[in-house]
């Protein structure tokens, strides 16, 4: 099995470039390795966004806007047309937001990602957000608990979406991606919840597939309550603004002019 590394990654997408004529806007890494919560066997997880040639949108043809190449031995690399990340944004669909907010960035054109990030933040729906975690926060719940044992994946898994909606609840914008950032951030005066939380962390770096249920007890009603109160109260929060089309359509179109040196484009 191949080992990979930063250097292999970018040169990975650049062959996929070249093989699909295309230019990667941006590419990171999501998952443990993003979360901080990997390994030293966990896969690698990268996404990527990309352009094609202006030619390849004049058409009335509905074309694949996603792509998804292997990495040897790895996860796969996933890309999404810039056209398909703009609709996700418009929708403040949690896991692109993710992608922006990496702190693992393999490629990034500045200029374009710095206004992609300022009009996600300006189209940040609370209510969508607040949905999609704690929708994964219970479905994974339901299966992280076995008899005197708990998986540990599985219980990241409940946590990381319950501090992320903890968050979006006082800050009122996207959490950050690392999990340790969120539990030192909102578990602060939880002594002992917070110290079954960093126990958690370090048993899933140290590849530990399960722990004792009796030593996340603490943890587990603190979720259980989280889960509940947020299940309850999602509609409470501000949905998108909606709107804003004109924005959307001016960033993609400076987009193609930057990557492609088009002339004549405003």
């Amino acid at each position: 099995m191949r080992l990979w590394d930063r250097k292999g990654i970018v040169q990975k997408l650049k062959e996929i470039e070249r093989k699909e004529n295309i230019v990667v806007v941006y590419a990171c890494e999501l998952g443990s390795r993003a979360v901080g919560t990997a390994s030293a066997h966990s896969d690698y997880d990268v996404r990527f966004l990309y352009l094609r040639p202006v030619e390849w949108y004049l058409s009335v043809m509905e074309k694949k806007d996603v792509l998804v190449y292997p990495l040897e031995g790895q996860e796969d690399m996933s890309g999404w047309d810039m056209i398909k990340a703009l609709r996700l944004m418009q929708k403040s669909n949690p896991t692109l937001l993710e992608c922006l907010n990496s702190p693992i960035r393999y490629i990034e054109h500045g200029a374009i990602l710095e206004q992609l990030r300022r009009l996600a933040g300006m189209l940040f729906s609370p209510k969508a957000c607040i949905h999609h975690y704690v929708k994964m926060a219970a479905r994974n719940d339901r299966q992280a608990w076995e008899q005197d044992q708990v998986q540990v994946k599985r219980l990241i898994q409940v946590l990381r979406p319950m501090l992320a909606c903890g968050w979006i609840e006082r800050f009122g914008d996207m959490p950050p991606v690392p999990l340790r950032a969120l539990t030192e951030t909102l578990l602060g005066g939880e002594d002992i919840v917070r110290a079954e939380a960093l126990e958690l962390l370090e048993a899933k770096r140290a590849g530990s597939r399960t722990l004792p249920a009796v030593r996340m007890q603490s943890l587990r009603h603190y979720l259980t309550e989280q889960i509940g109160h947020y299940e309850h109260t999602t509609r409470e929060y501000r949905a998108a603004p909606g709107g804003m089309e004109s924005e959307v359509d001016a960033l993609f179109r400076a987009a193609l002019k930057e990557i492609w040196s088009l002339e004549g484009w405003t």
